[in-house]
């Protein structure tokens, strides 16, 4: 199945780890596998499914709760993944990367104070995570506190000045202080 998913053969890599499931059930990697083939092939509801499978074999497996929270990300039930992310803090130590996630949910449920306080999280902890600080000016930007938007977004910039997707943030809130 390992494979299949390796060479982009992604169909015939769901009904292996199907026909290994029947054999092994309660395999929780085979589960967890399935759940990111699901992912690869947009199949978000059957991969949340799987990732639901998993989890009920082996409840402490961080990373497929990590794995459900981007799932349910992509299919809009942004306070479900939230919780997802959040159950990984109780396995392992809190990262930047799910902090930026967390910060992200936030943000699409127009919660922009909490999305910047994961957003700040991430950046105590990765310094780098260039979309951490974009985060915190596009917040910023929603609330039309443009100024304060530039310092986060320049960082992001500095960091990661190849994004064309900063430089437009960048644009905007010039544009918004009449800075042509």
């Amino acid at each position: 199945a390992f494979c299949f998913e390796v060479t982009e053969r992604f169909k015939e890599s769901v009904e292996f780890y199907k026909h290994f499931i029947d054999l092994q059930p309660y395999s929780y990697p085979a589960w967890y596998n399935l759940g990111n083939v699901y992912n690869r092939l947009g199949e978000f509801e059957l991969a949340v499914k799987a990732y639901d499978y998993c989890l009920l074999i082996k409840d402490n497996f961080s990373s497929a709760y990590f794995n459900k929270g981007n799932t349910l990300a992509n299919l809009r039930r942004y306070a479900e993944a939230i919780e997802c992310y959040t159950k990984t803090f109780e396995f392992e130590v809190p990262d930047a990367l799910t902090y930026y996630n967390i910060g992200e949910c936030y943000e699409q449920l127009e919660q922009l104070q909490k999305a910047r306080e994961f957003y700040k999280k991430a950046t105590k902890l990765d310094q780098n995570l260039a979309e951490a600080w974009l985060g915190i000016g596009i917040t910023l930007q929603t609330e039309e506190r443009w100024f304060e938007a530039l310092h986060y977004i320049k960082k992001a910039i500095e960091l990661k000045g190849d994004a064309t997707e900063f430089w437009f943030a960048l644009g905007d809130a010039e544009y918004h202080l009449n800075n042509f």
